[in-house]
């Protein structure tokens, strides 16, 4: 039954590469790499600001932690890449085991768990872009089942959303964020009705 859905999934890919162009290998190419460590590391630098020191640490920490789960499940599980298993053309060929996807669990587990501290729309936007143009790429260049992409998603949602909500619970945000985040409304200056002046 397993080698049957695998073979399905290598059936959906090799359709998949029909709609290759030079385009579309270009901008998942780009994904692929938006998912690869230095663009985490630029990412970090950028929060630093909006979350404070303690929760950047703990952040890395944590995604840290998720990335060496995936690669203790991919040990374990030992599942060959598609293009080992079938004739495929990949567009890279990565040596690492295949299920669950790395990327796929990585890019969920860092975008949503900022995104749920950041609490900002065009940030939230942002995250979802990336994590599901991650997500395909992995599809796209040939290197995962679709299985493997789902498996890195669903294991990762559930540690963002505790890690967000342990991080929300026990560090404060940094005091200019706290006093935006509890005052939103916060008067400025000649907001109000102003009242009459009497004439020089």
């Amino acid at each position: 039954m397993w080698t049957a859905l695998l073979e399905s999934q290598f059936h959906f890919l090799v359709a998949l590469e029909l709609f290759r162009v030079s385009f579309l290998d270009d901008l998942f190419l780009g994904f692929h790499y938006l998912g690869k460590p230095p663009f985490y590391v630029i990412a970090i630098l950028f929060l630093y600001s909006s979350l404070g020191l303690r929760k950047i640490l703990a952040l890395v920490g944590a995604a840290l932690l998720n990335w060496h789960f995936n690669h203790l499940l991919k040990e374990w599980i030992a599942l060959p890449r598609v293009f080992t298993e079938f004739p495929s053309n990949p567009l890279i060929e990565p040596s690492s085991w295949s299920l669950p996807s790395g990327h796929a669990q990585t890019s969920l587990f860092f975008w949503l768990c900022s995104s749920l501290l950041i609490r900002k729309p065009l940030y939230s936007a942002l995250a979802t872009t990336l994590v599901c143009g991650i997500g395909l790429s992995r599809l796209y260049l040939g290197v995962h089942y679709p299985t493997d992409v789902l498996a890195g998603w669903l294991i990762a949602a559930p540690l963002a959303f505790g890690t967000a909500h342990l991080l929300n619970r026990f560090l404060p945000l940094p005091p200019t964020e706290a006093r935006e985040t509890t005052n939103p409304l916060k008067n400025s200056a000649g907001s109000g009705p102003k009242p009459p002046q009497s004439g020089a």
